[in-house]
Formats: C-alpha cells, sequence, structure tokens
C-alpha cells in the first residue's frame, strides 16, 4: 500500500456513536468505506477504487467489492434491530461479479428482504460511477443474541 492510504477517510456512519461504533471497523477505515442507512433495513456503502484497492491485474480485488456488500448488508439488518439491544452477524454471501472496476466509486445497496427471529436475508446490488451493475449479492445474517 502506498502512503495515501493513511490519509483515506475513515469508515463512517451518519448514526454512529460511542455506543454505537460505524461498521466495518479499522478494514473499513483502511478501504476508505462510507456507509448511510437511510431508513429501516436499507443501507449503502461506498469506496472509491484506486491502485491501493487493485488485484496484480489491474482492477478491483473482489474482496473489497465483497467487504463493501457484507458492511452494507450488516447495516441493513442493524438498521431493522434499532432499539432491540440485539446484533447480526453474516452467516453466508453469495456474490457474483458482472463486470471489473478500474477505478471511481462503487456503491453496494443492500436491503432486507425477510427478518425472521433468528436469520435476516438480505440482497445487494453494486454499481460503479456510471449506473453499470458491475456485482449481484445475497446474504444470510445471524441476529443474537
Amino acid at each position: 500500500m502506498s502512503d495515501a492510504t493513511h490519509d483515506r477517510p475513515a469508515a463512517t456512519d451518519p448514526g454512529a456513536s460511542p455506543e454505537r461504533p460505524a461498521p466495518g471497523g479499522a478494514l473499513g477505515t483502511f478501504l476508505g468505506m462510507v456507509i448511510d442507512r437511510p431508513e429501516p433495513g436499507r443501507a449503502t456503502g461506498t469506496v472509491t477504487i484506486g491502485p491501493d484497492h487493485h488485484n496484480p491485474h489491474g482492477v478491483a480485488h473482489g474482496g473489497v467489492i465483497y467487504t463493501v456488500v457484507d458492511t452494507a448488508m450488516g447495516g441493513a439488518v442493524m438498521g431493522r434491530l434499532e432499539g432491540q439491544d440485539r446484533w447480526c452477524a453474516t452467516i453466508e454471501l453469495s456474490i457474483r461479479y458482472l463486470r471489473p472496476v478500474i477505478e471511481g466509486t462503487v456503491t453496494a445497496e443492500a436491503t432486507v428482504r425477510h427478518l425472521g427471529k433468528r436469520v435476516a436475508h438480505v440482497a445487494a446490488d453494486v454499481h460503479d460511477e456510471q449506473g453499470r451493475l458491475v456485482a449481484l449479492a445475497t446474504g444470510s445474517f445471524a441476529l443474537l443474541p
């Protein structure tokens, strides 16, 4: 990683507080991820792709996209659990990469599709700056405790 990595903004969430830290933790900060929860059951995650996010082939590493999706999905679930003294953890996540991203901002839009007593099912679409669909994802999250 270049020295510019350290100049990236911290992972942010407008609803974060000392009692409820921003999602993504140190990894989100490292990637420059931003999470927004516009309404319960929905969340968006964004990251601006640059050379530090590339795999050896010069395109965004799939793990960067996956991390933004996973964090946005968790944020969407947490929005539905607000005030319940509960939290979530990823059980499984399936992602289909449709086109490469070389640079620019990617946005993952996650929506809770079903919230059960113990498991939430979430879907996400990932778009690039031009609005092109670059990945599709579905995931299941355990609702704890």
